[in-house]
């Protein structure tokens, strides 16, 4: 029996996999159970350590009657038993995952996107753009529930909302707070593996990655298609990548490379000998990755070039290799080949992150493919430039499997 004062809390170990404001399925230690009316304001009330008492009381709201409040209490006890929700003044946890540093379950990650204001304002203003009354929507990677919410306040019917990181546990409580729980269906998995009742009008799948080239990204998106009604609309509709020969200034380029300066250095301050990494160099292709603050003193040597697209909407990519030409613009040595996105999110509703253009803050960063002998470009001098991806079949996005997936793009010399 639960005393008044007794502090109850949502345990991290339970695993929301669906959720309604009318019904919940909610798994711990192997069980599962299901839920019906108030389960997730329940959720909601004590997501936060919250005494017995005072969750019971925010509830019950203005209805005070015997009946519901025995209801909530039955409810609030089996969960507790269960041990959904525990005792104490803060729950445990949980330790993290090697993959968890730089995944959707950070809060750098979320909060470097909701940082990017101009990005978001746009995605939010193509859900208001591309929703009508009535539509039934998807969303595939609905992380913190943003567009979903957007999506219901645009005149959304319904809103089917698939997340399969755990950030996405939190969605269910966040649209319960914004008062469109009764209007979105959160389910936690594999969108690839989900069923809906009904198809929907319109697939939001915002999940553009730092590598532009990421074909996985296009895969996840790909596996809503099955969900969806005849001539659908997506968000985004199409994405561009596009490549930009670059010089960097000679120390960052040597940051990026065992140099001699650096072996002669470090043999002067250890007194060992580690000539051999001078060979590790060539043994891969180098890449980094940089945002708009950080190519400062870097100048772009060439227009930049068109090596692809994504259209979500009529289901294309682009191919696995390809050859590109650019024109010299100006002057100077080819340290590298820069890489950038342009995201078609609607009519008239654009977003990229040609770092050059630009000193705010934006979420996606631009890898960029270093060349470990810089070539003297001369203005007007054809730069050619060769794209290759390739994988071995698995999809690392989704299953979070080790593979060998991957792209790279270079300079080709005459």
């Amino acid at each position: 029996m639960l005393k008044p004062d007794t502090l109850l809390h949502l345990s991290p170990e339970a695993v929301i996999r669906e959720a309604h404001a009318s019904r919940l399925y909610i798994e711990i230690g192997g069980n599962g159970f299901r839920y019906g009316q108030n389960a997730l304001a329940i959720l909601s009330a004590f997501h936060l350590p919250k005494r017995f008492d005072e969750g019971l009381k925010a509830l019950l709201g203005a209805d005070q009657g015997r009946l519901h409040r025995m209801q909530l209490s039955s409810a609030i006890l089996h969960m507790a038993e269960q041990g959904i929700l525990l005792p104490g003044e803060r729950p445990e946890p949980l330790a993290p995952r090697i993959q968890d540093r730089s995944s959707y379950n950070q809060p750098h990650l979320n909060n470097a996107m909701m940082r990017d204001a101009a990005r978001m304002r746009t995605m939010l203003a193509a859900v208001r753009q591309t929703v009508r009354p009535g539509d039934v929507v998807v969303e595939i990677g609905t992380g913190i529930g943003i567009n979903a919410i957007e999506a219901v306040r645009a005149g959304a019917e319904h809103v089917y909302a698939i997340e399969l990181a755990d950030v996405g546990q939190v969605a269910p409580i966040i649209f319960h707070q914004n008062d469109v729980a009764d209007r979105i269906t959160y389910l936690h998995g594999d969108a690839q593996k989900v069923n809906l009742p009904e198809r929907a009008r319109v697939l939001i799948c915002d999940v553009s990655s730092w590598n532009p080239m990421d074909k996985s990204a296009f895969v996840i998106a790909r596996s809503g298609y099955r969900l969806l009604q005849e001539n659908p609309v997506t968000i985004p509709g199409r994405m561009q990548v596009y490549a930009v020969p670059v010089e960097m200034p000679e120390e960052k380029a040597a940051m990026h490379l065992f140099t001699r300066p650096h072996l002669d250095a470090w043999k002067a301050a250890y007194g060992m000998d580690f000539s051999a990494l001078e060979a590790f160099n060539h043994r891969r292709r180098l890449i980094t990755s940089v945002q708009a603050p950080e190519v400062k003193g870097w100048r772009p040597l060439a227009e930049p070039t068109l090596i692809g697209t994504f259209d979500v909407g009529k289901r294309q990519i682009p191919p696995d290799e390809a050859f590109f030409t650019a024109r010299a613009t100006r002057s100077g040595r080819l340290t590298g080949i820069l890489l950038y996105l342009r995201v078609f999110y609607g009519a008239d509703l654009v977003v990229d992150n040609y770092p050059f253009d630009t000193d705010r803050p934006i979420v996606w960063h631009s890898p960029v493919f270093l060349d470990l002998e810089p070539a003297a470009i001369a203005e007007g001098d054809a730069i050619g430039m060769r794209y290759r991806y390739f994988d071995d079949g698995r999809d690392t996005f989704i299953r979070g499997e080790r593979s060998k997936n991957g792209f790279y793009i270079e300079y080709v010399r005459p």
